[in-house]
């Protein structure tokens, strides 16, 4: 659709998903009312994340199964708003 162009009663318009930057948005409010730290485990809010397995890559070889071990530290609320 260019500048000028009617809109159609049936146009198509693509919009990208907001979830990410409204829920860092909320989390960072929350966070200067100093209800948690950066710092902390997610596992203190969501239990089921406390004990998260990674795969150990570095034993993997072509064609074998990946296996997983204990992950060395908790992953924090500082590593889901950076998404690592």
């Amino acid at each position: 659709m260019a500048a000028g162009d009617t809109m159609e009663e049936d146009a198509l318009f693509k919009i990208c998903s907001m979830t990410k930057p409204v829920t860092r948005v909320a989390v960072m409010t929350l966070y200067e009312e100093s209800h948690f730290f950066l710092s902390d485990p997610i596992g203190r809010y969501l239990p089921e994340l406390a004990n998260l397995q990674v795969a150990n890559l570095a034993e993997a070889s072509a064609g074998q199964d990946i296996s997983s071990e204990r992950a060395r530290r908790p992953v924090t609320i500082h590593d889901l708003l950076r998404h690592t």
